[in-house]
């Protein structure tokens, strides 16, 4: 019918193009005085609570980790732009301890203060000396802020990367912060737009643009790559309209800075031994929250669980965090035993000696027979006096009867001495009893992780996840926003609730093995997939008397009918 009206309608000429006087005028940007001085810094804080702890659960409950190391690298290769200016930008990195945040505003050491974080929907969220959410209160930011604008080095930006940094942000602006940028980081652990973004608008500072000027570059840069079309999660407060020209400022460059940061330039230049994260890390965060309370009581903690686990990946980030807060939780070296892949230890020095140390009891000689072994043995012990070290040991590796006993000997001689202040973190193979005699030990056997992780690491490596791929699901926040909906979402104890629904959907996504799903995720045929997506468009209808289940019949039974009225057949189906 359509075509037939179409053929019967009278031709009528094409529309004229459109004037080019309406057309929206491009953008342009203040041209940027020439900088005042060659030298400036940016203050970083990365805040990383592992847990909090629910009064009505009487549960950890897990704060998301983001990949800090990623994003810290990207940062300096964009600061490095400023050589294009004759200048450079110092980047000093701190943990988001709050006590560290007073300091930083005490010594007014930087203008820009970049904080990367979980964050809160309520509160300003920062870590405490055990890895614990603590928080800040907007009267004690506002105050801390004053103080440093009062001071020679007011501060100018604050940069956001954070899920909740919307009300971060604004908690900075009402403390009287002039220029915020929010960059909203999604849940999975490494977010490529949020990182994509904050490195461009970086370069753009570093080359003296103009604060407006580098934030729409970045913003466009990260369309154009195709990285994500939600380009509305950057927000740059107090929001101005396009033709104003008040973010149209430098921000580096417009006076000196202390010479002298607030961090420690030893530890600043200390060589990174320990293994890489990999690239999809999440679900452990209470994990290794419960590794750093066990050390605090046992001599060694054995790390155990099922093949694909990811018991080296939890040990290997316990690692990081603790090398990152040396000073807060006390100690002084964080070693990985044997050497991480690509790790070539200093000579002369604590850690070579333990790596050949290691090298000769996985060859399976007696280590108690040789001279040069025991010599080594005897100065290794005689060195750990003086330090308090962690020290993680993958004993995969000593996959022979005698390199395993060998293990444990080295393991009971080093505690024999009370002289020596160490803790160990073993990881366990998939078969090994993880129980111990001989020292102060506890055990920590890993699970499945829960079912809003394992959707975001399925997300994170399908194929059809993708900003051009998959209507329904675009972001791997958004396949698990459809994986567990609202309703699954805010029940606070996950262990007590199941359905069917998420059992097969667990099922279909690898039940919570990291290695399992990642594998489902990355070799999931298409057919497969769309009976997924069908699986996870069935309501979740939750009944405890005849009286809800009618009223839930009644309701679903309306929106089936809804569907049907609008053709959408599959939805119908479902419902």
């Amino acid at each position: 019918e359509k075509e037939e009206q179409r053929r019967k309608a009278p031709v009528t000429q094409a529309p004229p193009p459109p004037s080019t006087s309406n057309r929206p005028k491009p953008m342009t940007f203040a041209q940027m005085p020439t900088p005042q001085t060659d030298m400036d810094r940016v203050m970083m804080f990365q805040s990383a609570p592992l847990a909090y702890f629910n009064r009505e659960t009487n549960l950890h409950h897990a704060v998301p980790l983001q990949d800090y190391d990623y994003e810290r690298h990207a940062m300096f290769k964009a600061l490095e732009s400023a050589e294009k200016v004759g200048a450079t930008i110092d980047l000093e990195v701190e943990p988001g301890h709050i006590e560290r945040l007073r300091t930083y505003f005490d010594q007014g050491t930087s203008r820009v203060l970049h904080l990367s974080c979980y964050g809160h929907p309520d509160q300003l969220a920062f870590e405490n000396d055990s890895g614990y959410l603590e928080t800040m209160s907007s009267d004690e930011l506002r105050n801390l802020i004053k103080a440093q604008n009062a001071g020679p080095c007011p501060l100018k930006l604050v940069v956001v990367n954070s899920f909740h940094s919307g009300r971060i942000g604004k908690a900075f602006v009402d403390a009287g912060v002039p220029h915020v940028v929010c960059c909203h980081h999604t849940e999975i652990f490494r977010d490529k737009a949020a990182a994509g973004f904050v490195k461009n608008l970086y370069r753009g500072l570093a080359q003296n643009k103009s604060l407006k000027q580098a934030f729409y570059t970045a913003q466009e840069a990260v369309r154009v790559e195709e990285i994500s079309k939600h380009v509305d999660r950057y927000v740059l407060l107090p929001q101005k309209t396009e033709d104003d020209d008040y973010h149209d400022v430098p921000i580096f460059y417009t006076g000196k800075v202390p010479a002298v940061g607030m961090s420690d330039e030893e530890d600043r230049e200390r060589p990174n031994i320990l293994p890489t994260l990999p690239k999809h890390f999440m679900g452990r965060e209470v994990d290794i929250y419960e590794v750093l309370e066990a050390l605090k009581v046992d001599d060694v903690v054995r790390i155990g669980g099922p093949k694909g686990s990811g018991k080296a990946s939890l040990a290997a980030a316990t690692c990081r965090y603790v090398d990152q807060r040396r000073k807060m939780f006390g100690y002084d070296e964080v070693f990985w035993l044997p050497a991480a892949q690509g790790v070539i230890p200093d000579e002369d020095t604590l850690f070579a000696d333990l790596c050949e140390l290691v090298n000769r009891m996985m060859k399976g000689g007696d280590m108690f027979e040789d001279e040069e072994t025991m010599e080594i043995s005897d100065r290794i012990q005689i060195e750990l006096e003086a330090t308090r070290a962690l020290i993680a040991i993958d004993s995969r590796k000593f996959n022979t009867d005698v390199a395993a006993e060998n293990l444990e000997l080295f393991l009971g001689e080093l505690f024999n001495k009370e002289e020596v202040n160490v803790k160990v973190i073993v990881v366990a193979a998939a078969h090994e009893e993880v129980e111990g005699d001989e020292v102060e030990e506890d055990t920590i056997k890993l699970k499945s992780i829960d079912f809003k992780s394992t959707a975001l690491l399925f997300g994170e490596v399908s194929r059809f996840i993708t900003a051009n791929g998959c209507p329904a699901a675009q972001s791997p926040d958004e396949f698990a926003a459809l994986m567990v909906p609202p309703s699954v979402a805010k029940i606070q104890d996950q262990a007590k609730f199941s359905s069917s629904r998420r059992t097969h959907l667990m099922e279909a996504m690898g039940l919570g093995n990291p290695l399992d799903v990642i594998k489902a995720g990355k070799t999931m045929p298409a057919s497969s997939f769309i009976k997924l997506i069908g699986m996870a468009n069935t309501p979740e209808v939750q009944v405890d008397s005849y009286r809800s289940l009618e009223a839930a019949i009644n309701r679903w039974s309306e929106q089936r009918d809804l569907a049907v009225k609008a053709k959408n057949y599959l939805r119908a189906t479902d419902l």
